[in-house]
């Protein structure tokens, strides 16, 4: 029971997905579906009714995002200017012995499961020792 579409919708379809904003127009009830499509057909996708949901969303969006980077920007260097230097230096000198220690850790283990791993050493017979000798 699929209905194939006419090739008109599937140009709009496409018209849609490519144009995100317009999108967001319709669910945001700017404008209807219906009305969109009869504008598609009526003016095509090139007409300046377009550019109005375009520029008004970019426009808002952009000035959100700078708004935002700046608050971001700003919050960073205020906590970069509360650090205490010499209190990262000694967590960094903490971690640092610690990671050591975990490494000296490693060292014990892999010595103690290559000595366990290795079997004994047999005494070496001489290969030769069916020969007679002199």
């Amino acid at each position: 029971m699929t209905k194939k579409l006419t090739p008109t919708i599937r140009q709009f379809k496409a018209f849609l997905q490519s144009n995100p904003h317009i999108i967001k127009a319709i669910r945001s009830n700017k404008i209807s579906l219906q009305e969109c499509y009869e504008q598609y057909v009526l003016l095509g996708e090139n007409d300046q009714v377009w550019e109005k949901y375009h520029t008004n969303n970019e426009k808002k969006d952009s000035v959100k995002d700078g708004q935002n980077d700046e608050k971001m920007f700003s919050k960073w260097l205020n906590k970069i200017s509360q650090l205490d230097l010499n209190h990262v230096e000694k967590h960094i000198h903490d971690l640092n012995g610690a990671i050591d220690q975990v490494m000296k850790v490693i060292d014990q283990y892999k010595h103690f499961t290559n000595d366990s791993s290795e079997p004994s050493p047999r005494p070496v017979r001489d290969p030769f020792s069916f020969r007679m000798r002199d």
